[in-house]
């Protein structure tokens, strides 16, 4: 869904906080969605949005709604302790969790995280981690 993507590629590159924690691609924070450019490493840390994994009616008796499932992934390159990944996940958990991100076209009703927990990775020096995101709309 590009709207709900949209809303949540913006919630992430205007949190000041997620700024100073995360790595800058091409001048701007380092937030991708897939595929990720070939060169991404040179943004480490970076957070990854997915595209939707689930995608569920909502609806009422008098309203149409829908129950949307994403996964946010973060990276880092290993370290001496995994405190970046952690701190990089733990606001990107914040940003979210119960927090009524508008989406247009939509009126966000509640907005649950789940994780984070470790992210599958395919390189040896990268950490990562992963947080199931769900988002239940109301058509507006």
């Amino acid at each position: 869904m590009i709207a709900l993507e949209a809303a949540i590629h913006t919630a992430l590159v205007d949190d000041v906080e997620l700024r100073s924690l995360i790595g800058t691609y091409k001048g701007a924070p380092a937030v991708f969605t897939q595929p990720l450019p070939q060169d991404a490493k040179k943004g480490l840390p970076y957070v990854i949005i997915s595209g939707v994994i689930a995608d569920n009616d909502f609806d009422t008796s008098t309203t149409r709604g829908r129950e949307i499932g994403l996964n946010l992934r973060c990276y880092s390159q290993i370290s001496t302790d995994s405190t970046d990944i952690e701190n990089i996940a733990e606001r990107l958990r914040k940003i979210f969790h119960r927090v009524k991100v508008p989406v247009g076209g939509y009126k966000t009703l509640d907005v649950t995280v789940s994780g984070p927990i470790n992210a599958p990775t395919s390189s040896p020096d990268l950490l990562g981690r992963v947080l199931a995101l769900t988002f239940t709309l109301e058509e507006e």
